[in-house]
């Protein structure tokens, strides 16, 4: 009697290996369906678009202490940076002086990809540090954004201390790319940051919706 009821109340080995089997089968089919580069990809975006918010997030407690901003403090041959507070990176931190603005927007071949006005973050960028030994952000973080090579961050800012502060990466997956033509496609940017975020623009930034990917970046905020 209880023989018979295990054997009805259990598995044999067969079924059971009929069910792995099956299992296996549905957990080859879900993986071949996803994209492995675009899920790394993925997550390399989403870490920079948190660097991006981290660092405009601690350039405005900077500024809320300091009541200038931190390119603002910097200077270099015996000359001193303007500390008026309506300054925009690339006026204070001109790409001559080596210490200020860091590289300017290129592929690392000389070739400009973006309109004029941004920065791209490198070891160049003094004022990078003043964010670290102020406390506002921990140094390695910092260091994390002066020796990016591949993902590499932007900073622009238009004049005014009124003005928005934007921090802008280029994005290397599928869906971070379809994300930045929308924004330029929707308009969604002010001039000043639409002509260095959306290069495939007339100009004025103007796009058409079926506008394919052209090294598009991402804007924060």
């Amino acid at each position: 009697m209880l023989k018979s009821f295990m054997k009805t109340a259990g598995f044999t080995m067969i079924e059971l290996l009929v069910v792995i089997a099956v299992i296996g089968a549905l957990a080859t089919a879900v993986l071949s369906s996803i994209n492995p580069i675009e899920q790394i990809n993925k997550g390399r975006d989403t870490r920079m678009r948190s660097d991006a918010a981290q660092l405009i997030n601690a350039v405005d407690r900077y500024y809320a202490s300091a009541e200038k901003y931190p390119w603002n403090e910097i200077s270099t041959d015996g000359e001193t940076a303007p500390t008026e507070d309506n300054q925009q990176p690339t006026v204070v931190m001109p790409d001559t002086a080596g210490e200020f603005c860091g590289v300017t927007m290129d592929d690392g071949y000389g070739t400009a990809l973006f309109g004029e006005g941004a920065c791209r973050l490198s070891p160049e960028s003094a004022w990078l540090d003043l964010l670290s030994t102020s406390g506002e952000v921990k140094s390695g973080y910092i260091s994390r954004l002066e020796n990016q090579e591949n993902y590499m961050i932007f900073a622009y800012k238009p004049e005014g201390s009124d003005a928005t502060m934007y921090a802008c990466f280029m994005p290397s997956s599928g869906a971070f790319k379809r994300e930045a033509i929308r924004n330029c496609v929707n308009s969604g940017y002010e001039t000043g940051i639409k002509e260095i975020a959306c290069p495939n623009g007339d100009g004025d930034g103007n796009y058409g919706i079926e506008d394919v990917y052209v090294n598009e970046l991402l804007c924060l905020p």
